[in-house]
C-alpha cells in the first residue's frame, strides 16, 4: 500500500514540482526545475531532485520517499547530498517523505 503512495507522490511531484516543494518547505518559491537523474553520474541517486529559486537564492531539494523503516536512510541521504553538492556546486536541502506509517520515536 505504501508503495502506491510512493508512486502517487512521485507522479504529483513531477507534474506539479513548485507546489510539491512549497508544500514540503512551507514557503512560496520563485522557480522549481526538475533535475534529471542522468545528470548525476553515480550509482546512488535520490528519488527526485529539484533546482529551487527562493528570494534570489538557488539550491537543490533532494526528495526521498521512505516506504519502510530503514536504519541506513540517514547515511544514504548524507551520501546523496554530498554527491549532489559536489556535482552541481549548490547547497542541497534533503527531505524524507515518511510513508512508513510509523511515528517518530518521541511521538510513540
Amino acid at each position: 500500500m505504501f508503495q502506491e503512495y510512493d508512486l502517487i507522490l512521485k507522479a504529483l511531484a513531477e507534474r506539479y514540482p513548485a507546489h510539491f516543494v512549497e508544500m514540503v518547505r512551507g514557503i512560496t518559491v520563485e522557480d522549481v526545475q526538475r533535475v534529471e537523474k542522468e545528470a548525476i553520474a553515480v550509482k546512488r541517486e535520490s528519488d527526485m531532485l529539484f533546482r529551487v529559486s527562493e528570494d534570489g537564492y538557488e539550491y537543490l531539494m533532494a526528495i526521498e520517499m521512505q516506504i519502510r523503516p530503514d536504519r541506513e536512510m540517514p547515511r544514504r541521504l548524507l551520501e546523496y547530498t554530498a554527491m549532489q553538492h559536489r556535482e552541481f556546486k549548490k547547497p542541497v536541502y534533503p527531505v524524507i517523505v515518511n510513508l512508513t506509517g510509523h511515528k517518530k520515536k518521541d511521538e510513540r
